[in-house]
């Protein structure tokens, strides 16, 4: 996975418009696929970034592929941010986790005094990886709605093929 190799395949027009200070992610895992009715596949990609937020480019990026949707979501503990954004066609819609749903998943991590460091830690990153779960999660049936609304008809399935090529360091 590579925005960098996202911006290229963008046409010209386009791409002028986005911010070139460009950074690809880090720590990088891929899930397998998830393979839906009508040809739809998911993919969940994990990763993380610093100094760049690729909002807009994957917002010019779903214009020119309308049966593509992302979701990116984020849990930054330093600013205590949990969010995420619904990307389709050009347009990005943000949520963010609230506060009561936080405390709930927050209040199973132990109060300082009552478990070790290292149990705390491992609360504390559990946390957010169930914040992160939520924060995503949250946008399932509305890309199921629409993805199932952009599917090819199923007499067209097996004609239509997309491959998405990257090439990165």
């Amino acid at each position: 996975m590579s925005f960098k190799a996202l911006l290229s395949g963008l046409p010209a027009m386009w791409a002028r418009r986005l911010d070139r200070d460009i950074t690809d992610p880090w720590d990088l895992s891929l899930d397998r696929p998830v393979r839906f009715a009508r040809g739809m596949i998911e993919r969940t990609y994990r990763f993380q970034l610093r100094h760049y937020e690729p909002d807009s480019l994957l917002a010019e990026v779903s214009k020119q592929y309308p049966r593509l949707s992302f979701v990116l979501g984020w849990v930054d503990p330093n600013s205590d941010d949990q969010a995420s954004r619904f990307i389709h066609a050009g347009h990005s819609v943000l949520y963010r986790l609230p506060e009561r749903r936080k405390r709930a998943i927050q209040a199973r991590v132990p109060g300082e005094g009552s478990a070790d460091e290292s149990e705390i830690l491992s609360a504390l990153i559990e946390a957010d990886w169930a914040m992160m779960d939520a924060v995503v999660d949250h946008w399932d049936r509305k890309a199921a709605s629409i993805l199932h609304k952009t599917a090819p008809s199923p007499s067209r399935l097996g004609r239509r093929t997309m491959r998405l090529k990257t090439r990165g360091n």
